[in-house]
């Protein structure tokens, strides 16, 4: 932790200007945290500036003697510090402004079109795309400055007709976007058509049909190398949140043109690279992000494809209790091929070498004589000639393996197996994660299920027994014991014990099997809300946030739908309220927040009232929360409603 001014990173914060020290160990202003220690030899710092305010400092720094920092690691490095920049804003705004969410997903999905593309006009086509459907605009251009020439040339535009970008380009040196050049900060006309800045354009704007319009700069390497102009067709002025974000979408556009120059400098074998470790970065981002077991395995499967460049291919999964390999997803396979590859026995030859290793089979290649008959005949009515397999591993674990089929023999080169091997890595760390999860929702069924056979044996079944015994004392009385009808009653009464004392048992026995191995609250939630409201008529209106929904770990959702129940079932017991409002939402970070709130006629909690709205079940509700790591508590009031809050962890 340093202040401003306090060592390198202090006096770049402070003057906002990088510095390089190419021997710290001589330098007077090393920070006293360091103490008497040089824990480097050179350092190189830039600062993080977001709309010319420095927000933080990147600090690189190397032990090696032989290492030093130049004018080319500082532009590279400005290159990162420009990217953090925009990132971390990014986060800020997300943080601070829920009302930009919609405009943020919009620039995520320009992010993920630059990870995925690096054709320029493509990925700049996706940002512009994105910036009309995000800011609510009509129309949108990008234009680059031609260094030499200093014109700027249109390389992508969206509702403007090539007619007016011919006369932006006549006009350029008249118009207020040169003035971008010198003062690198947006430029707002709320009315075109009469703004005298724009008069050299009159006609044509008119005859265009726009009124109000902002430009945002491209900044790279400390200039300005280019705008993107956003159009309104009414006169509506640009608010100052949605100008930020048209200018992280500016930033986007001039990382994307950054990327795209350097891209174009690298020689092919970094240009592969690059490609690979965004497929890899793209699986590894699903398995991180999602808790969809089906979702990873089907970008896994697509990606491994086309890294592989096969036809189709299927996944999978090793079942421990039968030793088999069964498909457990594919990707445009012939149903022949399918039914082959499906149930492979895991101690055959072959699959013990697809679960060890990556194999390449075809007709020549090595591994063929291995392959199974019933495979090589649907390979050969399919018209597949080469097959690769990947073994998905986890924890020195054989999880399963993933399959890739084409019409075509292919020579695959190390990179490509080592690429493959490793998005096999990732699949098998999700397909971990869902064992552990299945595991985990079952110990926590089998747990409520225990609970529930004890209490049935402690309590109905005893029950049942003592009143068996009492009707057998009865039947012994020897005053009864000659009436007839009495005893032929109490026979009856007797057969009806013991049938529901064999129906409890066998219940109790039930409650031992059949335990579930996955659980998803988005499927059970709306039948749970359905059936309470035909039973009550009270209406349950939700706000649930899908992507927490989805990410709630299983053994999360089981109580967060016990929790869920147990609350409607007081409502319907003790508020008469005719309206309830269920939301799920974040609450900070790895924790959601599901309320459940009604209408109703509300208590004093503290009164002995609270001991009538369901105080058996609330202690439950506490339990259910407590056994996850959350947390539970109700308020309320007289004549204003009961709200239960719940605190659970999506981990």
């Amino acid at each position: 932790t340093l202040k401003p001014g306090e060592g390198i990173a202090g006096k770049v914060f402070q003057t906002g200007e990088p510095l390089i020290v190419n021997d710290y160990r001589s330098w007077e202003g090393k920070a006293s945290v360091h103490g008497t220690g040089h824990p480097f030899t050179a350092v190189l710092e830039v600062p993080l500036k977001w709309q010319e305010q420095v927000i933080g400092v990147l600090v690189i720094a190397t032990t090696r003697e032989e290492r030093t920092f130049d004018q080319n690691d500082l532009w590279l490095a400005t290159l990162f510090a420009n990217q953090a920049a925009v990132a971390i804003e990014n986060a800020h705004l997300y943080e601070s402004e829920r009302r930009q969410l919609r405009g943020l997903e919009g620039l995520a999905a320009a992010s993920q079109r630059i990870t995925a593309k690096l054709d320029l006009t493509s990925v700049l086509e996706e940002i512009v795309a994105q910036a009309l459907t995000t800011l609510e605009v009509d129309r949108a251009a990008i234009f680059l400055l031609d260094e030499e020439a200093d014109t700027p040339a249109c390389v992508c535009v969206n509702g403007l007709s090539p007619e007016y970008v011919e006369e932006i380009n006549r006009h350029y040196r008249n118009l207020p976007g040169t003035r971008l050049i010198r003062f690198p900060e947006p430029i707002h006309i709320l009315d075109a058509q009469t703004d005298p800045d724009t008069a050299v354009l009159r006609e044509a704007i008119i005859r265009e049909g726009y009124h109000t319009f902002a430009v945002l700069p491209l900044i790279g390497r400390g200039k300005v190398m280019g705008a993107m102009s956003i159009y309104r067709d009414e006169v509506r002025a640009f608010r100052p949140e949605e100008l930020t974000l048209a200018r992280s979408f500016a930033n986007q556009a001039a990382v994307a043109i950054e990327n795209a120059r350097l891209y174009q400098q690298t020689d092919e074998k970094l240009q592969a690279r690059v490609r690979e470790l965004a497929v890899l970065y793209a699986v590894a981002e699903m398995v991180n992000r999602s808790f969809n077991l089906d979702e990873i395995l089907h970008l896994a499967l697509d990606s491994a494809i086309e890294v592989a460049g096969m036809d189709l291919g299927g996944i999978l999964l090793l079942d421990p209790s039968t030793h088999e390999l069964s498909l457990k997803t594919c990707r445009r396979g012939s149903p022949e091929f399918v039914q082959a590859i499906d149930r492979i026995r895991a101690d055959e030859n072959l699959a013990l070498r697809m679960l060890n290793s990556v194999l390449i089979m075809g007709d020549s290649a090595a591994g063929a004589e291995d392959c199974p008959l019933a495979i090589e005949r649907a390979m050969e009515k399919a018209g597949l000639r080469s097959l690769i397999s990947v073994p998905l591993r986890a924890r020195e674990s054989r999880l399963g393996v993933m399959v890739m089929a084409g019409s075509d023999l292919r020579t695959v080169a190390l990179q490509e197996v080592e690429l493959l091997d490793a998005i096999g890595s990732q699949v098998g760390l999700a397909v971990d994660r869902a064992n552990l999860q299945a595991q985990e929702l079952r110990a926590a069924i089998l747990e409520e299920r225990q609970d529930m056979a004890r209490q049935m044996h402690d309590d109905i079944a005893q029950t049942l027994s003592y009143l068996g015994l009492q009707i057998d004392g009865v039947m012994d009385n020897s005053s009864l014991a000659q009436n007839v009808k009495i005893q032929a009653e109490l026979e009856e009464i007797r057969g009806v014990i013991e049938e529901a004392y064999e129906r409890v048992r066998s219940s109790i026995t039930r409650l031992r099997e059949d335990v579930p191995d996955h659980f998803d609250l988005g499927v059970v939630l709306p039948e749970l809300i359905r059936g309470f409201e035909e039973r009550t008529g009270c209406r349950v209106e939700t706000k649930l946030e899908a992507d927490r929904l989805s990410r709630l770990p299983p053994s999360v959702a089981f109580q967060a739908t016990y929790i869920i129940r147990e609350a409607l079932a007081n409502v319907r017991k003790h508020s008469g309220a005719d309206l309830v409002h269920l939301t799920l939402q974040g609450r900070g970070e790895g924790m959601i927040e599901l309320t459940i709130q009604d209408n109703g006629r509300g208590f004093d909690p503290d009164s002995g009232r609270q001991a009538n709205w369901g105080s058996f079940g609330l202690r439950f509700m506490r339990e259910r929360a407590r056994r996850v790591g959350g947390s539970l508590r109700v308020e309320s009031a007289p004549g204003r409603g009961t709200r239960v809050i719940v605190h659970l962890p999506t981990s």
